[in-house]
């Protein structure tokens, strides 16, 4: 069989067609053959320059070989203006139109690299390098900079210069909180100085100036009126608050950045104004008459959130889609991308055009935003932690049109200082739906048994972590002793299982010191020893447990989350992290059994999103899942129903039963232990606030048949695994009923439709009875 050889026009003549249908796998055959010699490939790439074809160029010139300094210049330039039509379209179509000038050129450093000379007013060229040092000057800039930088203030080039800073910037790493990005505006009032950068730079790439968004481009005289339009549609974006400068046009566009700050400062002035003019006749009460079925308008409500968070922005959109099933207008406040930032004026300009009838935000109070929302105007904060912002004496700047959504209100009310007239009763909520059509006996099984948690450290590593602290040498001594004698009542029947428990251990251990702990000092021993210490083993403890069963019981098992591989005896089971969302619930639906684990009440967000999603937990009993649910039960059972203390408690059973009024103090003392962490709590005002969130509910429980799937020690846990392995009917609608019970009490929409009933009728005046709420939560779950 003959070899037809093509000759090298006829492989240009492919080579240029593929080009320019876009098929760069055909281009690529085409070049392969090797008949192309470097000189026509310069020649064809200097055409597709003329005719502003900057892909094809770029692509050519990256196959043209060693390339001489003016071929490389045209390089750069190609991948920019390949880049520049992509991303930001209009510089690449102004910096193409320029005609050739000879008041910018490129020209040689001092040290050999190439830098740029403008001309300047006198008529004589300058070099845009700082001592003629292009990289030495870009570094030092840099420098200047990295505390700004660090602080995530936002960066103005007032002038590319000769173009190194803005490159070295791009590179720079700079570890701001979570996905936070450093904006910078790139401001180049000549536009012959910005082409001339891209032909001794290459900014192309997605790590390149040109396609991060963070960088704002301003190119050319008009540079002031782009970034006026762009701050009167986008405020959150901002104006740079740390400009640094090269060229003769720096102190121009200083001036210019500060005449913008100043229009932006007259607006703001000119919202606040508008805002304060209506929320001066504004009614608070109107909220009930927005709620009525023929409402003049639907009610607004505004959620500011931020993206930089790791829970939070998710549960503020889970709220947002509930209000809008309620039927609300609803606003969220955001930064748009990582590189924006939630600036008072922008807030202030969305509020002006909203006009909120309710804000609420997770963890964060009204008197935090400084004036930004007028009293009349009700915020409710939702306390979903319990953070240094909302505890303390933060109660004090609560008022009559603030309310506070928590699930510890008689702990907000007596510690923190809050009315309780303002707080209402709300714990954590789920918008995890199961997917239709689907069941886990028709999914593909993952594991058979999993569990899900980061708490993989030893509880070992962890006391020789807290022991290499700075420390007196007799707390360190009550520290070790205290964690002893813990981890030692595991290995009984009575394990330390509650902070109340765990603080009465220290209190023995530091009073037996004779070294006179105060309180303070007691309460941080004994917090780290529940948490993280306590809770490493207890969680571990029951994952012995469950290693053991399954392997018994020939069961595959599966941990996930963060170091579970280095764990010494459970690292055969590890399986890596897994991500938060859609991965974890379809692994929760996919796996026949789901353990969980908590040294404290179970309706952990991990079960309430994992039994919404369809899945089957096992439940390691804790006192805090049974000491209150039996005091409810005996309250209800003998006519006590609506006490909310203990005195209030013992006077309605006065009358009863010896008998009861005995297991009614046996009760007692198991909910002082789980409930009464600072020792002042009274536990009935506790346990009732557990029923008014939904937490429990009379003659149910925490969970539907909850005693059918806890598990108090290895044999429970082993009968418990073969039981309903053997029984997927049985599984399945355990599943199904708790299932349920859990969307009923603790979706969002169900959560929100209370909260805002709530709100509504104590600004209209009233004052709805502590347990109103329970009824609609009770009538659900049954």
């Amino acid at each position: 069989m003959s070899t037809v050889t093509r000759t090298s026009a006829a492989i240009l003549d492919d080579l240029v067609s593929a080009l320019r249908r876009g098929d760069l796998e055909r281009a690529e055959r085409a070049f392969a053959e090797g008949a192309i010699d470097s000189q026509s490939v310069l020649r064809l790439a200097d055409l597709n320059v003329r005719r502003q074809r900057w892909a094809d160029a770029a692509w050519l010139f990256d196959r043209a070989g060693e390339l001489p300094a003016g071929a490389a210049f045209k390089r750069n330039l190609c991948r920019n203006m390949a880049c520049l039509a992509e991303h930001r379209p209009s510089v690449c179509a102004l910096l193409a139109g320029l005609q050739p000038s000879a008041d910018v050129t490129i020209a040689a450093s001092s040290t050999g690299h190439p830098t740029l000379a403008a001309r300047q007013s006198g008529g004589e060229l300058a070099i845009l390098s700082a001592g003629n040092r292009p990289l030495a000057a870009a570094e030092v800039a840099l420098q200047q900079l990295r505390p700004a930088l660090a602080k995530g203030l936002a960066i103005g080039l007032a002038g590319i210069g000769d173009g190194y800073l803005l490159y070295r910037i791009a590179i720079e790493e700079t570890k701001l909180l979570l996905t936070t990005q450093v904006p910078v505006f790139v401001i180049e009032p000549n536009p012959q100085i910005a082409l001339h950068a891209m032909m001794i730079h290459d900014y192309s790439g997605q790590q390149g100036p040109i396609a991060q968004q963070r960088f704002n481009w301003y190119v050319g005289p008009e540079w002031l009126g782009q970034l006026r339009q762009t701050a009167a549609l986008d405020p959150y974006l901002g104006t740079p608050a740390v400009t640094i400068g090269f060229t003769a046009d720096a102190a121009a566009v200083r001036e210019g950045l500060a005449t913008l700050a100043k229009e932006i400062d007259d607006r703001d002035t000119a919202a606040r104004a508008n805002i304060d003019a209506y929320y001066a006749s504004y009614d608070p009460s109107q909220l009930a008459s927005l709620l009525a079925p023929d409402a003049p308008r639907k009610p607004r409500v505004m959620l500011p959130t931020t993206r930089f968070s790791t829970v939070l922005q998710y549960s503020n959109q889970d709220v947002a889609d509930a209000f809008e099933q309620l039927g609300w207008d609803v606003l969220v406040p955001i930064e748009p991308s990582p590189a924006h930032r939630l600036y008072q004026c922008g807030l202030r300009r969305d509020i002006e055009a909203f006009k909120p009838d309710l804000v609420l935000q997770i963890d964060h109070l009204r008197h935090e935003h400084n004036g930004m929302f007028p009293t009349n105007l009700p915020f409710a904060c939702w306390a979903q932690d319990h953070l240094p912002n909302l505890v303390g004496d933060a109660g004090k700047h609560v008022g009559p049109t603030d309310f506070v959504l928590t699930d510890g209100v008689p702990t907000y009310v007596r510690d923190f200082q809050y009315s309780a007239s303002q707080c209402i009763g709300l714990t954590k909520l789920t918008s995890v739906k199961q997917p239709s059509g689907t069941t886990r006996d028709v999914l593909e099984r993952v594991e058979d048994v999993v569990f899900v948690s980061n708490a993989s450290r030893t509880c070992d590593s962890l006391l020789a972590e807290k022991l290499a602290e700075k420390m007196h040498p007799v707390c360190r001594d009550a520290v070790e002793n205290a964690a002893s004698q813990l981890l030692e009542s595991f290995k009984g029947t009575t394990p330390i299982t509650t902070y109340v428990r765990v603080r009465e251990l220290v209190e023995r251990v530091t009073s037996a010191s004779g070294f006179g702990f105060d309180r303070d000092a007691v309460r941080t021993i004994a917090s780290w020893l529940y948490h993280p210490y306590c809770d490493a083993i207890y969680r571990q403890q029951a994952m012995g447990w469950a290693a053991d069963a399954c392997r018994e019981l020939g069961l595959s098992f599966g941990l996930y989350g963060k170091g579970w591989e280095s764990h010494p005896t459970l690292s055969a089971f590890a399986r890596g992290p897994i991500v938060n969302g859609p991965a974890l619930h379809e692994l929760t639906r996919r796996s026949l059994v789901n353990l969980q684990v908590v040294p404290y009440l179970c309706l952990h967000q991990r079960v309430l999103d994992g039994l919404s999603a369809g899945g089957f937990f096992l439940i390691r009993e804790h006192i805090s899942d049974v000491a209150p649910q039996a005091m409810i039960d005996l309250l209800v059972a003998h006519g006590a129903g609506d006490a909310m203390s203990v005195p209030a408690a013992r006077s309605a059973l006065a009358d009863a039963d010896p008998v009861v009024q005995a297991e009614f103090e046996s009760i007692l003392q198991s909910c002082r232990d789980c409930l009464c962490n600072s020792g002042v709590e009274d536990p009935i005002e506790y346990a009732q606030s557990l029923r008014q969130i939904g937490f429990l509910v009379p003659g149910i429980g925490v969970l539907p048949q909850f005693a059918e799937v806890a598990f108090t020690d290895a044999d429970s846990l082993r009968q418990r695994l073969r039981r309903f392995m053997q029984n997927s009917d049985e599984r399945r609608e355990l599943a199904e009923l708790q299932r349920q019970s859990v969307t009923d009490r603790f979706t969002y929409a169900a959560g929100i439709r209370r909260v805002v009933a709530t709100i509504a009728e104590r600004l209209s005046g009233g004052l709805p009875n502590r347990l109103t709420q329970n009824i609609n939560v009770e009538a659900l779950a049954a």
